[in-house]
This record gives structure tokens, C-alpha cells and sequence, in this order.
């Protein structure tokens, strides 16, 4: 089961952390971004079926695009990349020890997140490498981006 929902830069979300329980329910006014929060899950779902860009752009045989242009995905188009990320609950019963010589480390959570952005080849096109170094998404309270200071291999 999904446990959390990361956004950074997507759509009408600056950012977003959000704990998911089993029963949840949005509330919000026309156009806050309840459609967008829960586009977070179908996109990256769409993104492991269907490549980066059956599942950005309009146009692709996927069919499931989201935009004509890269820029219309990020948040008041003023930045060159969107973050997203998911955390899963790990079922008890799939539970592996991790590590060496019999280490009883069991993970009960992961986490699948990834970074969208234009890249510098002067390619238009939107780009799924990783970045330069690895950013914790979540700033010091849950209203905040994350700062470079929380990034590794910066």
C-alpha cells in the first residue's frame, strides 16, 4: 500500500507531503490540486509502463501525455525540473533480512522516487537522468522544499 506522496514542482503543487492511509479523503476548493496530488501516482505509474515520454507528453503512443511542452508540468513554470516520490508499505510476509552475514535488518517501507527535468543537450525534450547528487524531498517542516544542504554528493 502507497504510505506517502512527494510532489516538488509538479503542476499546481510548489510542495507537497502528504502520510496516505488506507481511507483518505481530499477536500478542497476548485482548482487547489486534489486531481494534481492524485495525477502524482498515475504519472509515475505511467512513467515505469510507459517511458518518460509516453507519460509527460501529448502526442506519444501511450496515449496518457500530459503536456505538448515539458514547462506546462512545473509549478508556475519557473523551474527546469519536478521531483516525485512514493513510499510503499512492505507486507510482513515479503520481508527480506538485509546486509551481511545474517543481518537481521528487515526494511518495512520503500521508496520509489524520481526527478524530471530539461536537460543541457539542447534537446528540448523533457529528461528523467538522475541528478548530480541525491536530494532528501522534504525541507525542515513539511511546508518547505528541501534546501542543498540536505542533498548527498552536493
Amino acid at each position: 500500500m502507497i504510505s506517502r506522496v512527494e510532489a516538488l514542482y509538479y503542476r499546481s503543487l510548489r510542495y507537497v507531503a502528504q502520510d496516505v492511509r488506507a481511507f483518505q479523503v481530499l477536500v478542497g476548493p476548485n482548482a487547489s490540486g486534489k486531481s494534481t496530488f492524485l495525477d502524482v501516482i498515475a504519472l509515475l505509474g505511467d512513467f515505469v509502463r510507459y517511458g518518460l515520454d509516453g507519460a509527460l507528453l501529448f502526442g506519444t503512443e501511450s496515449g496518457r501525455g500530459r503536456a505538448s511542452r515539458f514547462e506546462e508540468l512545473v509549478f508556475n513554470q519557473q523551474h527546469d525540473y519536478v521531483e516525485l516520490a512514493l513510499e510503499f508499505a512492505v507486507p510482513a510476509a515479503l520481508r527480506q533480512p538485509v546486509g551481511e552475514h545474517g543481518s537481521s535488518t528487515m526494511y518495512d517501507r520503500a521508496r520509489y522516487e524520481v526527478a524530471f527535468g530539461l536537460a543541457d543537450t539542447g534537446d528540448s525534450g523533457p529528461s528523467a537522468q538522475p541528478p548530480a547528487g541525491l536530494c532528501r524531498l522534504g525541507g525542515p517542516s513539511e511546508d518547505d522544499p528541501p534546501r542543498s544542504d540536505q542533498c548527498l554528493g552536493s
